[in-house]
């Protein structure tokens, strides 16, 4: 099932039960930009909810993976973005009809856990169980790009802003004895890619997995139990 929340009372204010009762599952939502639908990866499909009354919006978008959607993220009211545990990522026209809706098909060969819209630069970040990562620009006609992992002892925490969002950056462990779990972001906005714009150390004592930009601070949280909070003021060329 699925549960809303109303953050300003720190109280629950609605449940999708008809999710519970029929016995499905739904690791992944998102919200479109105007707040007026919900996306549900139900299984290997797609069903809409209309925020303002809690129902559904037609029936459900059926089979767009062939097994369980990891990740679905819309990319603007009308494009969706998912992943599955078929090893796929698939952008959908939501509003298109059914034979036109598939836009794009990314085998990415592993399951993807993490994916962002980042709507100042137009591309949806995925990141995935082996380490890889995806760039996916929306333009239609591009093509996307994959960044691989670069050796054993690296791996990709997630994707950030710097710069008041104008810089799409990832985020880099290395996980040897000698970094002691430090941290690399690296720009991969055009002009600048694969430019260390900071060394973080002296924060985690084990392997990161999560960081999220908010305003000029970069927060990052590990297996350590800990969170870190970093000035992204100080982290420039």
């Amino acid at each position: 099932g699925v549960m809303i929340s109303d953050l300003r009372v720190g109280k629950a204010v609605h449940f999708l039960t008809e999710l519970t009762s029929s016995g499905m599952e739904s690791y992944s939502l998102s919200v479109d930009p105007s707040g007026n639908r919900l996306a549900l990866a139900v299984n290997g499909d797609i069903q809409l909810i209309d925020t303002r009354t809690w129902t559904s919006c037609g029936d459900p978008i059926m089979d767009i993976h062939s097994d369980e959607i990891t990740r679905i993220r819309f990319c603007n009211d009308n494009w969706l973005c998912t992943a599955g545990e078929d090893h796929l990522i698939n952008v959908l026209d939501i509003a298109a009809k059914e034979d036109d809706m598939m836009l794009d098909v990314i085998n990415a060969g592993e399951v993807v856990h993490k994916m962002h819209w980042h709507p100042e630069h137009n591309v949806v970040t995925a990141t995935g169980s082996c380490e890889n990562a995806w760039i996916i620009n929306l333009i239609p006609g591009s093509r996307e790009t994959k960044i691989c992992r670069r050796d054993f002892d690296t791996y990709c925490v997630d994707f950030a802003t710097l710069d008041n969002k104008s810089t799409l950056a990832m985020v880099l462990g290395r996980s040897s004895e000698e970094s002691h779990c430090a941290l690399d972001v690296v720009s991969c906005t055009p002009g600048s890619e694969g430019q260390v714009r900071g060394n973080l150390t002296n924060g985690h004592k084990e392997i990161a997995r999560v960081c999220l930009s908010l305003g000029d601070r970069l927060i990052t949280a590990g297996e350590d139990s800990s969170i870190c909070v970093w000035s992204l003021s100080l982290i420039h060329i």
